[in-house]
């Protein structure tokens, strides 16, 4: 428990499960936790010590709850709504928070952040324009197969692979409906390995702090791949120092990052990295966490206390960031197809292997998945340390073989198939 921070009040917008990893390390620090959530069931507010069944999604309301719990700081992370209020709210507040909204929106919305890229030489996918009067001319410059997406959602949720203009013109709908701004990006759909990469920024120095290879489950046709695994370390490490770490210093630069994390999801295609989002908070990747593992650094802390007004501060991030792990880490996405939950088995058997070390699950019997080609299909979420790459392999492969997610004819629902044999080499 820290001196500093002890007995001081954290309000916490969002109250999902992910949302538990800002109440854990905050109750560490002694952080008397306050949540905010419309919904009275959400499952932070079970372990907070305070909370407010009050919808984020006003300022005022926001501005409200923090005078009236008396809290001393406010915080959010792992999705872009809320950090977004977070950033608005304290700004007006003039209290501490890692981001400007200015610098929230730039990097959140797809078609800002490529543009950025471009503009400080960081190399993105072939996008193309379209909107909703299909214009033959439009249509006509278009290669295929290409993802369409909405420009400013998260979770996976309104994207579509398209092979043909037919398919691209029933999809766009699909992708609009997600979008607050009713925007599409059409970019090319490039084939290679998936990477995430997390930077951290301390006084406006960019490090590298953890990269992984991303597993991609293919099961689904016409629906983005989406993510089985992240391995720890990326094999492409010294290919992204080369050919993105400058040019991100000078980006983070531009648009005025002085501290915090952010992820940068990315492909390898022809030993070329494609960059082609960014996600200025904490991803449901949660990177800290191998991070504080591997190199004892805990990004969460920081956070919690530059929110408080005690800086982005606690760990020497210049000298101690060291994304080529002597471990190998994993995160496994156990996938399902839709359907509705009569039976789960295995989860003990697989809580019990010396290789895990938490477990994250996010459906219980009796609840329906939904959703298709969304990170809703996340059944759960499984964290996993080896010594070698080989092993990982193993315990993905036992993983699946153990755990059974049964709908009411007994069909087991998980989706087995992955690509992680390949970056498991």
């Amino acid at each position: 428990m820290m001196k500093d921070t002890n007995g001081k009040r954290l309000l916490i917008l969002g109250g999902t499960p992910l949302t538990l990893n800002i109440l854990e390390t905050a109750k560490s620090m002694g952080v008397y936790t306050i949540v905010m959530d419309m919904n009275a069931e959400s499952p932070a507010k079970k372990y907070s010590d305070e909370s407010y069944d009050v919808s984020t999604a006003n300022v005022n309301d926001v501005i409200d709850v923090f005078y009236k719990s008396q809290a001393d700081g406010i915080f959010t992370s792992y999705e872009d709504f809320n950090t977004g209020i977070v950033a608005e709210v304290c700004e007006r507040l003039k209290i501490p928070f890692y981001a400007t909204l200015a610098q929230i929106d730039a990097t959140r919305d797809k078609v800002s952040f490529k543009k950025l890229c471009r503009e400080h030489g960081i190399k993105t996918v072939t996008e193309y324009t379209l909107n909703e009067n299909f214009n033959s001319e439009d249509l006509s410059k278009i290669s295929y197969p290409v993802i369409i997406k909405p420009a400013d959602s998260y979770a996976a949720r309104g994207i579509t692979v398209c092979q043909n203009e037919d398919e691209l013109k029933k999809s766009y709908q699909n992708a609009v409906s997600f979008s607050r701004t009713n925007r599409v990006i059409v970019e090319d759909f490039l084939k290679g390995d998936y990477l995430s990469i997390t930077f951290s920024v301390i006084g406006g120095h960019l490090n590298l702090s953890a990269m992984n290879d991303k597993a991609i489950n293919v099961e689904q046709e016409h629906i983005v791949p989406l993510p089985a695994a992240y391995i720890f370390p990326s094999k492409y490490i010294d290919l992204c120092l080369e050919q993105v770490y400058p040019n991100l210093q000078k980006m983070i630069n531009t648009i005025g990052i002085e501290n915090g994390t952010f992820s940068i999801e990315a492909l390898v295609c022809n030993n070329i990295i494609y960059v082609f989002e960014m996600s200025f908070r904490i991803g449901g990747v949660n990177d800290w966490k191998f991070v504080l593992l591997e190199n004892h650094i805990n990004h969460m802390e920081m956070y919690i206390r530059l929110a408080l007004g005690l800086g982005f501060s606690g760990y020497d991030l210049k000298q101690k960031e060291n994304p080529e792990f002597s471990n190998c880490y994993g995160l496994m996405n156990v996938l399902v197809e839709t359907g509705t939950i009569s039976k789960i088995e295995g989860m003990d058997e697989v809580l019990n292997m010396p290789q895990v070390f938490r477990v994250s699950q996010n459906y219980e019997v009796g609840d329906t998945i939904s959703w298709p080609g969304t990170l809703r299909q996340i059944f759960s979420k499984i964290f996993i340390k080896t010594t070698n790459k080989q092993e990982l392999l193993t315990i993905f492969n036992n993983i699946n073989n153990t755990i059974k997610v049964l709908d009411n004819n007994e069909k087991n629902l998980i989706m087995k198939e992955a690509n992680w044999e390949d970056l498991c080499e």
